[in-house]
């Protein structure tokens, strides 16, 4: 779908898979562009490579100012930022390290 002048443009962390995935397919089918961090680009699912989408491999050690350069190169902006990155480690406290 190509982006309108009223398209809004979403930073979403942890894009590739689970609620992430399914946001960011979301804002692409209303319109909206997507800036897709993600830890891994080999696993970006195919859905996502499309026009509207810019994938970022991500890094926790990267500083705040190189995030905001490369959303500024991508789209111009962001509008809608989705801190959606994170670990699990699944388990009884009893049983794990």
């Amino acid at each position: 779908m190509a982006a309108s002048s009223e398209s809004r443009v979403w930073h979403i962390s942890g894009a590739n898979t689970g609620f992430g995935l399914e946001l960011a397919l979301k804002a692409l089918k209303e319109g909206d562009r997507v800036l897709a961090a993600v830890r891994s680009p080999a696993k970006v699912p195919d859905s996502l490579k499309v026009d509207g989408v810019k994938v970022l491999q991500f890094d926790l050690s990267f500083p705040q100012q190189a995030m905001n350069e490369y959303a500024t190169k991508a789209f111009g902006r962001v509008d809608v930022l989705v801190n959606n990155a994170a670990y699990a480690y699944m388990g009884a406290i009893e049983e794990t390290e």
